[in-house]
């Protein structure tokens, strides 16, 4: 996951998107175990991360999980994923999701928003 990416969190009825794919990551690893970390600039716990306002105190919170297709690899902020085996030679590709909970009667400032989260592969 490289460039920061801008998303939309409204559909073309301007309801809020439950859940969006935001970005892939090709893991390629010869490690014979490998597990993932995440940490997130604006992390509200292990669970939630939130995304924050430019030139504000707003935030949007948010939860995560990359995965492996239908499987999901890690879901927690500071919490390791459990022991992968090695990736072929191709690599495997991850791909973020953040949910974004309904809330009712709260009604976000427009503007950009923003979070970094940073994905570290540690050998086992």
């Amino acid at each position: 996951m490289a460039d920061p990416e801008t998303i939309d969190l409204l559909n073309e009825n301007d309801d809020v998107i439950t859940t969006k794919a935001v970005s892939n990551a090709l893991v390629i690893s010869n490690q014979a175990a490998w597990k993932m970390s995440i940490s997130s600039s604006y992390a509200q716990n292990q669970d939630t991360g939130r995304l924050k306002l430019d030139d504000g105190e707003t935030y949007i919170p948010y939860l995560f999980a990359i995965k492996d297709g239908d499987t999901v690899v890690v879901s927690r902020f500071a919490i390791q994923s459990a022991a992968q085996q090695k990736t072929a030679s191709s690599g495997e590709l991850l791909t973020l999701y953040l949910t974004f909970l309904p809330h009712v009667g709260i009604i976000w400032p427009m503007g950009i928003y923003h979070d970094t989260i940073t994905i570290s592969l540690l050998g086992d």
